[in-house]
């Protein structure tokens, strides 16, 4: 299934909601470019195997929902935002994950996995979890991060 987005006069639209629209593979070009405003993305119950390219350019999305994306098989190409609240739960085909060294930029970021069994054996959760324990404790190091 294609779907075209009609972009003229949606600069300055923050949420978007396409959840269980039963969008795959092709079903997005660029399109996401055209939304520089976006902080809200919900792709949640679609079937597409990767990430519509265009996500990384989103550099205000904070909010971004791909729950029960079945097919959903790599998270790669998400946008360096320092704040993103991602939730993959129930991505039952997730096998790899974006490359952990890059969340030297992350300040306030949360991560959801839950029922992601595929990542366990492959680039799996320790190794994500350990590279945001490390920069953790670099941004402690640095006087980055206060806790009170």
């Amino acid at each position: 299934m294609s779907f075209r987005l009609p972009i003229s006069g949606l600069c300055n639209l923050t949420y978007l909601n396409l959840s269980n629209c039963n969008l795959g593979e092709g079903a997005f070009a660029n399109e996401f470019g055209y939304f520089p405003s976006l902080v809200t993305l919900n792709l949640s119950g679609n079937n597409f195997v990767r990430l519509p390219y265009g996500i990384r350019l989103l550099s205000k999305l904070e909010n971004f929902n791909l729950e029960n994306c079945k097919r959903l098989q790599e998270l790669s190409d998400l946008p360096s935002n320092s704040i993103l609240d991602l939730k993959a739960d129930g991505c039952t085909s997730l096998k790899y994950l974006f490359d952990a060294s890059n969340l030297n930029g992350l300040n306030k970021s949360y991560f959801n996995f839950i029922n992601c069994f595929n990542l366990n054996g492959n680039q799996g959760c320790n190794n994500i979890a350990f590279e945001m324990l490390k920069t953790f404790m670099e941004s402690l190091i640095r006087g980055k991060l206060f806790i009170w």
